[in-house]
């Protein structure tokens, strides 16, 4: 046996010892023209590996490069650079035979051509290029630039979703005298809040519903292009509604109890956060939430989820807020007694404080960032105040001013329509200026024929003005900003890395949810939709981000996530996981998420949710303590 072993033992080591020069191979150049080799060893990223030689596999992997064409007859040699879409040709003289042969580079989609001497570009007509510009060539004329564009036709577009088109490619042209423009609005539009025309000459169209309309490229205010759109029905799946609920869940930004997302939902007083196409409790018989930013010691703001609980107690971060005091309501990182007494949150050495600020609270408003309504209808000031130890808190400044009818920012007009500004002065007491008279309105319009969204007050007769001065503006009838849509956007960028999205695709937005309430998402191969949506949540995705969910509530207040790995939608309940010993978190499973929520519950970091603080009590003895946490590790050991 001995003898076998040391047998194993000398063929071990002479295997090691014959691999080393194997592992010395030399690397190969890649073959191409010598001129063009030079080139490429002193491009950015050709010699991906940096040891001075540019080989075969480097050479195929490389998506964009730049060189000066002078010398080099013949491109053709880029054909074998599978990866390629981007081609730069800078300075010198690109020769007829030489642009004849990049119409062979059939994977290119992008051209630059920068102060590149040529007399012919009749060559980019015969490419498939999406962009190409001329910079440093003026002597190039409109008339050739025109004459190598061409008309994606038909645009064919699937209602509800998005698709590239118009004129081809992008960037010949200059974009001040470019004019793109969709002739029947109500079928198709620019996929974007945008106005009716823009100033490319393609770009991503959204299908609004059925029909055929066309587009029209100006250039210098002549029409020089012009092509159709297609929008065909597409049906998308209907799910059975329910009875319209009369408590539908709320959505919440949430970052402590956001599981990730920045999104959480409550409902029924238990705040949730999405988990990979479920729910995971967060906070039980919830009374009010906020998701704020609070000042610690060193004057830094750090994001902060504030729970008050039916009882009158107050979570920060998860952490108890050590306080006698019971509270009703919170709000812009503030708690409020039911007497009215506001206090304001921030963090010292890692614990969370409240510092009393004002009493006889009323109300917060919208539009207005650091002011509150005190019960008698007064404007209130919540001013910094700078500690002795250098942390900052706050305090409460009355201003004077009462019965607002209009607020934006730092602007009100009270119930005389007077209009003021409370102009802040950090760590001190406001100034309180009177700025005009007969306002009735203070806030954003547009004006200047709709090119300006701008704070402006309106007087009784009707007139506008920059917002507390005497110049005059006119306001925009309409918006300019047609809203084609709800909303719309894209896959999260962690889900792009992770699912072989596109990210923000040249085709358009991922998903929209159209004026229909109808949600179509399309990303990578995939394209969907759903009738009967509401409002979109958010999107989750899972641990190792290899799966993908989208949460949306549906026009009857019911909860549906759809799923990317199996295709399919699925309706989310709400409820209350049932008690499961080790299931310290709460979310219906014991794992290592349990195992650090008891180590910071142990440290003192964080608190458990009373309703399921035995589920970490392993050890029955009437304490949750270090027995407990060891006994959790070891039945995740044994699973």
């Amino acid at each position: 046996m001995k003898r076998i072993a040391a047998c194993i033992c000398a063929c071990t080591l002479l295997s090691a010892m014959t691999s080393f020069p194997a592992a010395a191979k030399e690397a190969v150049p890649v073959d191409v023209d010598e001129a063009v080799y030079a080139q490429l060893l002193t491009s950015y990223g050709c010699d991906a590996d940096g040891d001075g030689v540019v080989t075969e596999e480097e050479f195929r992997s490389i998506n964009n490069i730049r060189i000066d064409p002078t010398g080099i007859e013949d491109m053709s040699w880029m054909t074998r650079m599978d990866a390629l879409n981007s081609l730069t040709l800078e300075g010198g003289t690109l020769t007829d035979a030489a642009a004849a042969s990049l119409a062979e580079v059939s994977q290119l989609r992008t051209l630059l051509l920068l102060g590149v001497t040529l007399e012919d570009i009749s060559f980019i007509g015969e490419m498939n290029l999406s962009t190409c510009y001329l910079q440093q060539m003026g002597y190039i004329t409109d008339q050739q630039r025109l004459a190598v564009m061409r008309v994606a036709e038909p645009v064919v577009i699937d209602q509800g979703f998005a698709a590239q088109g118009g004129v081809y490619p992008i960037g010949l042209l200059d974009s001040q005298y470019t004019s793109l423009v969709i002739e029947d609005t109500d079928i198709a539009c620019f996929d974007s809040f945008a106005e009716d025309s823009c100033t490319t000459t393609a770009t991503a169209i959204y299908g609004k519903q059925a029909g055929t309309t066309g587009f029209t490229l100006y250039y210098k205010e002549e029409p020089v292009f012009s092509g159709t759109i297609q929008v065909q029905a597409y049906t998308p799946e209907s799910p059975q509604l329910h009875e319209p609920a009369l408590d539908a869940p709320q959505l919440v930004p949430a970052t402590y109890h956001g599981n990730g997302n920045g999104t959480a939902l409550l409902k029924d007083g238990t705040l949730y956060s999405l988990c990979e196409g479920g729910l995971q409790v967060e906070a039980m018989h919830v009374k009010s939430f906020c998701s704020d930013y609070v000042y610690d010691e060193t004057n830094a703001l750090q994001s902060c989820d504030v729970v008050v609980y039916e009882d009158g107690s107050v979570t920060a971060n998860g952490q108890a807020v050590e306080t006698d005091l019971k509270f009703v309501y919170t709000e812009d990182a503030a708690c409020i007694t039911a007497e009215g007494d506001l206090y304001q949150l921030r963090r010292e050495n890692g614990v969370y404080l409240l510092d009393y600020v004002y009493s006889g609270f009323g109300s917060f408003m919208e539009n207005v960032g650091m002011c509150f309504l005190s019960d008698t209808g007064e404007v209130i000031l919540k001013e910094l105040l700078y500690l002795e130890n250098g942390g900052i808190s706050r305090q409460a400044f009355a201003t004077g001013i009462r019965g607002v009818i209009s607020a934006q920012g730092n602007y009100f007009v009270d119930a005389d329509h007077v209009l003021w500004e409370v102009k802040r002065s950090v760590g001190n007491a406001p100034t309180i200026r009177q700025l005009a008279k007969n306002v009735e309105f203070v806030g954003y319009r547009y004006y200047s024929d709709g090119t300006v969204y701008g704070c402006v007050h309106i007087t009784s007769d009707g007139t506008a003005y920059r917002v507390g001065t005497a110049q005059k503006v006119i306001l925009s009838e309409h918006r300019t900003m047609a809203e084609h849509y709800r909303k719309a956007g894209n896959v999260p960028a962690e889900a792009n890395q992770n699912t072989g999205a596109t990210g923000t695709s040249s085709a358009g937005k991922h998903y929209h949810l159209g004026l229909d309430n109808t949600l179509t998402l399309q990303y990578g191969d995939r394209k969907t939709a759903v009738s009967d949506v509401a409002e979109i949540v958010d999107f989750d995705y899972s641990a190792n981000g290899g799966k993908l969910y989208l949460y949306f509530i549906r026009t009857d207040g019911s909860l549906w996530c759809y799923s990317a790995a199996e295709d399919a939608y699925q309706e989310v309940e709400f409820g209350l996981p049932e008690l499961l010993l080790g299931d310290v978190n709460a979310d219906g499973a014991v794992t290592v998420a349990d195992v650090v929520k008891l180590q910071n519950y142990l440290m003192g970091r964080t608190t458990l949710n009373p309703d399921y603080a035995d589920n970490a009590e392993l050890c029955p003895d009437g304490e949750i303590n270090g027995i407990d946490l060891a006994l959790l590790k070891k039945m995740l050991v044994e699973e």
